[in-house]
């Protein structure tokens, strides 16, 4: 988990809203425990990899409460992705 908070820490560092920032990386923390918990495997699979409609809709209620550059650039980093999955599990 040290290793996401770093990620999430460099990112506040280096935005003009790192409130922003953490509120955003701390939500997309605990929807993805959620989502790994209750989407069945194949689905789930699919939402790993960023893809299908419950990502796609998850995405586009991400953009409704942040800045849509902020939720794209901090989704389609794979560093921060992957360790926000293994940390899902």
């Amino acid at each position: 988990m040290e290793e996401w908070y770093s990620i999430v820490r460099d990112y506040k560092d280096s935005s003009e809203f790192p409130y922003a920032i953490h509120t955003f990386t701390n939500r997309v923390r605990l929807d993805l425990f959620q989502f790994m918990r209750n989407l069945p495997k194949e689905r789930r699979n699919k939402f790993k990899q960023r893809l299908g409609p419950e990502f796609d809709q998850w995405v586009m209620d991400l953009t409704e409460d942040y800045d849509e550059d902020i939720v794209k650039d901090i989704l389609n980093d794979d560093e921060f992705w992957e360790k926000t999955i293994a940390i899902s599990k």
